[in-house]
């Protein structure tokens, strides 16, 4: 992310010079709030076009596969007479 990285250089010298940490907590708040609203576009995005995401907990991977497979539903069968 170089829009982070040059916002975090910027502001850590500037605290270097300041002793301040604020600015830097400042910088994080700031992008923390922008990543959390970029998911909640995706995932708005998602519902929009008629998707409903599956939310995994943090899981082994063998857990993590039942969770998804139990919240999926299957196709109809269909007859090959």
């Amino acid at each position: 992310m170089p829009a982070f990285q040059k916002e975090w250089t910027t502001t850590l010298e500037e605290s270097r010079k300041t002793f301040s940490l604020a600015g830097l907590y400042e910088v994080v708040q700031v992008w923390q709030t922008r990543v959390a609203q970029c998911v909640q576009l995706i995932i708005q995005g998602y519902y929009d076009v008629g998707y409903r995401p599956i939310f995994v907990p943090v899981d082994s991977a063998p857990a993590r596969v039942d969770f998804i497979l139990a919240r999926i539903s299957a196709p109809p069968a269909t007859s090959h007479t």
